[in-house]
């Protein structure tokens, strides 16, 4: 298992053979908003710039849950009632075809489960907790994302 941390956002790729998946270029992005008219398109031409194929998105403020088709890219998201913490996969629609399932832990986590050539791939989006969090909060995160992990584990 390899843990990529960027920023406030944790990455778990389920393999360490990333080019096994179609030689598809995978990348993590905070967009702080989508809810801003045009802001989506704009990710979906930067990500089309840097030839990115699968991107886990973090803090789109985005309501519910539900999957969104634009142009030449898909969207899955999901949130809580708030939208506060989002998270989303936004692919290239020419990996539509490989998604085999996209299940929501929390408001916090979500995955995104891909055929691969050999083998299916699992990528964990999570949001975490930002620095300027309250101390009790950011002390009791990692213990619950720990459980949501494991409960998670049960959904693939």
């Amino acid at each position: 298992m390899m843990m990529l941390i960027i920023y406030d956002t944790i990455l778990m790729v389920f393999t360490v053979f990333l080019n096994m998946i179609n030689s598809r270029v995978i990348s993590t992005w905070n967009v702080r908003t989508l809810k801003r008219p045009g802001k989506l398109q704009e990710v979906g031409k930067k990500l089309d710039k840097y030839q990115v194929k699968t991107a886990a998105i973090q803090e789109t403020r985005w309501k519910g849950q539900g999957m969104i088709v634009l142009g030449e890219h898909l969207m899955m998201y999901s949130s809580g009632n708030t939208g506060l913490y989002a998270t989303a996969f936004l692919l290239h629609r020419s990996m539509k075809a490989n998604v085999i399932g996209f299940p929501v832990v929390s408001d916090r986590m979500c995955s995104l489960r891909i055929r691969a050539k050999i083998f299916c791939v699992t990528i964990v989006n999570v949001y975490a907790l930002m620095e300027e969090a309250d101390e009790d909060a950011k002390d009791n995160f990692m213990p619950n994302w720990k459980k949501k992990l494991v409960k998670f584990k049960g959904t693939m």
